[in-house]
């Protein structure tokens, strides 16, 4: 949120903007599966706490150097750390407990990202409209550096790496992503996730451009997108019954449905 308000604090074009939100996910569009493999080598530990230094050091490029060009670095760092971040997260959570617990424990770190993604633009927005962009992404520069107090000491501690004989591994690493595809199953549910990330991608853009250009100000926007990510934590509140009752295809279904009413509704 905060970079999209600065590049149109700045006085960018809605396509340059659109420019920034896409660099968020480019370059870990490429590079997640090689940051897998690595995961699955040494652990999620480490990975994840110098991919939290380096979305620290992203934030205080736009601290330091007050340009839009800088925005470019910024969505680029940010972005790409916090997509593998999340692909070292994603195999933290699921090798906690027995293979039976992961839908719940899969659940409850949903809801912790829910949570996390209702109050970042709901404070985002606060401080850019009571103290200024550069004071916003300094927030954001700070907030990573708790997970590298709690993986650096050990606060919680990263579930060892995963096992696997030399065979294995050397098998694994002939496999291309493009081997992947040849799954249908998988080609499948590749496709409901680039559908379902980019609706999100979709309102996590426009909704900060149409409320700018309407006049809102940042908490209020903040706050729109907020709510939207309060809707999430509700409704993951309820994840395990729902699982419990419809497969994976059916709740994707209807998720995709009830976004695609709201889209209508929308104008």
């Amino acid at each position: 949120l905060v970079v999209v308000l600065y590049a149109i604090h700045l006085q960018a074009s809605p396509a340059v903007v659109g420019v920034l939100a896409a660099l968020f996910s480019l370059v870990s569009a490429f590079i997640s599966v090689s940051m897998g493999r690595l995961i699955d080598r040494v652990g999620a530990g480490k990975p994840m706490l110098w991919c939290s230094v380096a979305m620290s050091l992203g934030a205080v490029i736009g601290v330091l150097w007050r340009d839009i060009a800088a925005l470019f670095f910024v969505s680029v760092l940010v972005g790409t750390f916090y997509s593998l971040f999340f692909v070292g997260h994603t195999q933290w959570v699921g090798r906690i407990g027995r293979p039976q617990d992961r839908v719940s424990n899969v659940s409850w770190a949903a809801l912790g990202f829910s949570i996390a993604t209702f109050l970042g633009p709901l404070t985002t927005g606060y401080v850019i409209d009571h103290f200024g962009h550069t004071e916003a992404l300094m927030m954001m520069s700070l907030v990573p550096l708790f997970t590298v107090l709690v993986i650096a000491l050990k606060v919680i501690v990263s579930p060892p790496p995963a096992h696997a004989t030399q065979a294995a591994r050397a098998a694994a690493g002939k496999h291309r992503v493009a081997d992947l595809l040849k799954d249908p199953e998988l080609r499948r549910v590749y496709s409901v996730a680039v559908i379902a990330s980019s609706t999100w991608s979709l309102v996590s853009l426009l909704i900060p451009l149409y409320g700018a250009e309407i006049g809102l100000s940042a908490s209020t926007i903040g706050l729109v997108l907020g709510a939207y990510s309060l809707a999430s934590v509700v409704i993951r509140l309820f994840m395990t019954r729902i699982a419990s009752r419809f497969t994976g295809w059916q709740q994707m279904l209807m998720s995709l449905a009830s976004a695609g009413a709201c889209f209508f509704v929308l104008p």
